[in-house]
């Protein structure tokens, strides 16, 4: 079964997130839900990770500014046709998503070589 490694960006602003201030930190967790769905939407696979965030007062202020983008590395089965990323702040249970396509990076020269992809996506 080919399979294709992914390297997937997911950029958050913290602003949007609900994180508690308490002793010159913010603090509080993104959970990632990563859902691989064939052609006809039923799910293939999927994944999911707890991020807990803990910023002094000086790194939220920069990052709020220059955004926070969380790194994943994703294998990706051949069934694919996307993968759903969905992103959820732990403290007020707001919920982001995209759906990426992934059935072209199958195709073509690159699918023997089964070489790396970076996918970005930014809010």
């Amino acid at each position: 079964m080919t399979r294709l490694e992914l390297e997937l960006h997911v950029s958050l602003d913290p602003k949007q997130l609900l994180l508690q201030a308490a002793d010159n930190h913010r603090k509080g967790g993104v959970d990632l839900y990563f859902v691989q769905r064939d052609a006809a939407g039923e799910t293939v696979a999927a994944e999911n990770q707890r991020v807990g965030l803990n910023f002094e007062e000086k790194q939220y202020e920069y990052l709020s500014t220059a955004g926070m983008v969380l790194a994943k590395h994703l294998t990706i089965t051949v069934q694919s046709a996307d993968v759903r990323v969905f992103a959820r702040d732990t403290s007020s249970e707001a919920l982001g998503s995209v759906t990426i396509p992934v059935q072209a990076l199958f195709e073509g020269p690159q699918t023997a070589s089964a070489l790396p992809a970076k996918i970005e996506y930014r809010k």
